[in-house]
């Protein structure tokens, strides 16, 4: 009974320790409790005021929200009335554009064609220049051999008049000749009337003699004819004239007795007329040839004053060009920031 209530006390004390150890875990679990609570308070009371702020955040972004709505609209509206407008000036920039490369390939291909027609044109007057230049040198050597045969034909005249001067010498002379012998001739016919009864036997010898010598007085006074004849057309003399002053027999009409030019001063007067005429026939041909090469000269010059005047409107559509592309490019260029600004600003939203 001792041993049964001694183990009832035991047990009891050992249950009221381990009451009392529970109470003590309970009681620091309410500390703690107590603990947690306050910093649940604590937090709670944070979190109101954090809530308030965030509230307040919450209407300033609502706020700004608004406003950037509103601002994205205008500016959305303004964007696109912005980009209507470049649209329609790109639209007419690419005409323009477009315009302006036509009419560059337009002027590039009748820049083209007047190169290559200067081109031709070169070509031909380097050949007119090169068949001037063969006309000059055969104007050159036909004048060259023209001097030559003129020289020639001044020697030849030259001796046809030392030929005329000593036929007109020859006349002269042939004129005392006929003279002397006409006195002759009369101091004889004379000497033998004088003589006459003294010599009837000469008589005849002498009647025969004067026959004869007025018969060759007759002769000279054809001849002198002829001789005169001569002087303005020299011709070959029938009869001649011993050099002491009597008469020598009198030869052919065909047997010629002095110089006589007249066929080499015919043949002369030929080939000098024939020269003068080639020489006239190729001037006029080498003038001909230089005003077709003056003309193709100076139609050449107007085209390339024409190019030359036409190059500053050239260049002015390759400025006009150039400006219209870097225009084009700075309106895209505004374009992609634009963009890109509007997608920032959508992104920001």
């Amino acid at each position: 009974m001792h041993e049964a209530k001694t183990a009832a006390h035991d047990r009891l004390a050992k249950e009221l320790s381990e009451l009392h150890e529970k109470w003590l875990e309970l009681r620091k679990q309410a500390s703690a409790l107590e603990q947690k609570n306050q910093s649940l308070e604590s937090d709670a009371t944070n979190v109101k005021f954090r809530e308030a702020n965030l509230q307040q955040e919450i209407e300033q972004l609502r706020s700004n929200n608004d406003w950037y709505t509103t601002e994205l609209k205008t500016r959305s509206d303004d964007h696109s009335k912005y980009r209507k407008e470049k649209n329609a000036q790109i639209a007419q920039l690419q005409r323009d554009i477009a315009e302006a490369s036509e009419t560059i390939d337009t002027l590039r291909r009748a820049e083209t064609l007047l190169r290559q027609h200067i081109d031709e044109l070169k070509n031909k007057a380097e050949e007119d220049r090169l068949r001037i230049e063969e006309l000059e040198n055969a104007a050159s050597a036909a004048e060259a051999n023209f001097r030559i045969e003129l020289d020639g034909a001044r020697r030849l005249a030259s001796l046809h008049q030392q030929n005329n001067e000593m036929t007109k010498k020859r006349l002269e002379q042939l004129q005392a000749d006929s003279e002397r012998i006409q006195e002759d001739a009369a101091t004889e016919i004379g000497q033998l009337q004088a003589d006459v009864e003294l010599e009837r036997n000469r008589a005849a010898e002498a009647e025969a003699r004067t026959a004869e010598l007025e018969t060759l007085v007759e002769t000279l006074k054809s001849d002198n004819s002829d001789l005169r004849s001569s002087v303005r057309v020299p011709a070959t003399p029938r009869h001649g004239m011993s050099m002491n002053g009597g008469f020598s027999t009198p030869g052919r009409a065909a047997s010629p007795a002095v110089f006589s030019p007249g066929g080499s001063q015919l043949k002369a007067d030929a080939s000098k007329t024939q020269l003068l005429i080639e020489n006239n026939d190729l001037k006029k041909e080498l003038r001909k040839v230089r005003e077709k090469h003056e003309e193709q000269t100076s139609i050449l010059n107007d085209m390339l004053q024409e190019l030359e005047r036409r190059q500053p409107e050239f260049d002015e559509l390759r400025r006009q060009n150039d400006a219209l592309v870097e225009q084009n490019n700075d309106i895209s260029n505004l374009l992609e920031e634009a963009i890109a600004e509007r997608e920032a600003a959508q992104r920001d939203s």
